[in-house]
């Protein structure tokens, strides 16, 4: 979240994030050449820009003084005139000297990037300014951009303007006043002067003082997950109260609505709009229910049964899909996508994506949206139902990552979940006693 205020007569710039939600990565953008800030950075496909700051000193033919490790490559060595800065694959913030490089050596595989900083301004909770003797400025008021991180991981960065009219700039002492201020208990100087620089968005938030950008050699960017617009998810669990398991199933009904209650929110999480069927339901209410609404994908969940003399034979997941031969379907890509994270947690041989317009299935051939219809695996079937019953969460799961591949979003999932594992041991044990019983 980006906002400004005032502090020692001089606008702060301030952008605070959640490094666990938000991505921060150092990038010096073509290597070798020195770069405006707007022109560094490379979002992923499902990611954009949020924030991106100055960070490294830099000068000559060198991009970075200090060390410079991103993405698990080393490209320059420790210097003892710069702090090294740290972000570990566990989210913290270090200022550190690196000492050699062994110690650099583990950081290519614990952390996602070490950049050079000048002197410190936050240690512990403290204000703490060392490592100043290369930089006598450090008494000085002058532009300054600043990293930090409070107690509970967030990340700060600041730039605080001067050089301009109503703007003076700030010493070592005051930036690290307001570092301990916005809640920091690390924090640490990078670059700053004429190379200080915050752009949000697109947009540059301070004055540059050069009265342009100028060409730096690393950057901090902030990227966020790109936002869903627009796309709508109707979920359809089984209403078939009357379709009865083996073993302790219960019925397809239950079962379907013990995923669908996963798959819901964990949309939501992920950005979708979401609506839902009741079980109360009949098949065309639900299908005028989903038109009405007007989603943009209809996905209907179920369990399998074989039926006739061959009742309990078949087992695994397939999918059905409005297919049509010689063009692939937005259906059919649905239903593959699906089907391709389903399958992969089945403890058998699946049965591939299906066309259930021969069927007449009318969740394919009468509902307006693009849809599919998963059956995940054979209640008739004693270890497929056991499986389907000790794998709630996972079905679910898999079945939103299905969709979110499918509309090329990345799947997020809460850190903190639910302990299934305690909440099915009952059921489980339940279980056991049955086929213990089936044996004897």
């Amino acid at each position: 979240m980006y906002r400004k205020i005032r502090k020692y007569a001089s606008d702060v710039h301030i952008y605070e994030f959640d490094p666990k939600i938000e991505r921060i990565d150092a990038d010096f953008g073509v290597r070798g050449k020195l770069e405006p800030l707007s022109k560094i950075g490379q979002p992923k496909p499902d990611e954009e820009i949020a924030c991106k700051i100055n960070a490294t000193f830099f000068g000559g033919n060198a991009e970075n003084y200090g060390t410079l490790v991103d993405e698990g490559k080393y490209y320059t060595a420790p210097s003892p005139n710069y702090l090294d800065v740290v972000f570990t694959k566990d989210y913290k913030l270090i200022i550190t000297h690196l000492k050699n490089l062994q110690e650099v050596a583990y950081w290519q595989g614990n952390g996602f990037w070490v950049v050079g900083g000048s002197f410190s301004l936050v240690l512990d909770g403290k204000i703490n300014i060392t490592n100043t003797a290369a930089f006598p400025h450090y008494k000085e008021r002058h532009p300054r951009t600043a990293i930090g991180q409070k107690a509970d991981r967030n990340v700060v960065l600041v730039v605080v303007q001067g050089r301009t009219s109503g703007n003076s700039g700030v010493n070592a002492n005051e930036l690290a006043d307001i570092m301990l201020e916005l809640g920091c208990i690390n924090a640490v100087n990078l670059d700053g002067g004429g190379s200080s620089e915050m752009i949000v968005g697109d947009e540059i938030v301070n004055q540059p003082t050069d009265g342009k950008e100028r060409p730096i050699g690393v950057a901090l960017i902030v990227y966020k997950k790109k936002e869903v617009k627009g796309m709508k998810v109707y979920i359809s669990p089984s209403t078939q109260e009357n379709n009865i398991g083996v073993g302790n199933y219960g019925t397809e009904e239950k079962r379907m609505n013990e995923i669908a209650d996963i798959v819901c929110p964990l949309l939501e999480y992920n950005g979708f709009e979401v609506r839902r069927n009741r079980p109360e339901m009949t098949l065309s209410q639900i299908i005028a229910d989903s038109d009405a609404w007007k989603p943009d994908i209809h996905v209907a969940i179920h369990s399998n049964a074989m039926g006739g003399t061959n009742s309990g034979q078949a087992r695994g997941c397939e999918v059905y899909g409005y297919l049509i031969d010689g063009k692939v379907t937005n259906s059919q890509r649905l239903s593959e996508a699906i089907y391709k994270e389903v399958s992969a947690i089945t403890p058998t041989a699946d049965r591939g994506v299906k066309n259930g317009v021969p069927h007449k299935f009318a969740e394919i051939v009468t509902v307006k949206a693009t849809s599919c219809i998963v059956e995940v695996a054979f209640h008739d079937n004693m270890e497929d139902a056991i499986w389907i019953m000790n794998n709630i969460p996972q079905i679910g799961e898999a079945i939103v990552k299905g969709i979110c591949n499918y509309f090329g979003v990345q799947f997020k999932k809460p850190a903190d979940t639910v302990d299934w594992k305690a909440k099915y041991e009952n059921l489980v044990a339940q279980l056991k006693n049955i086929l213990k019983g089936l044996g004897e």
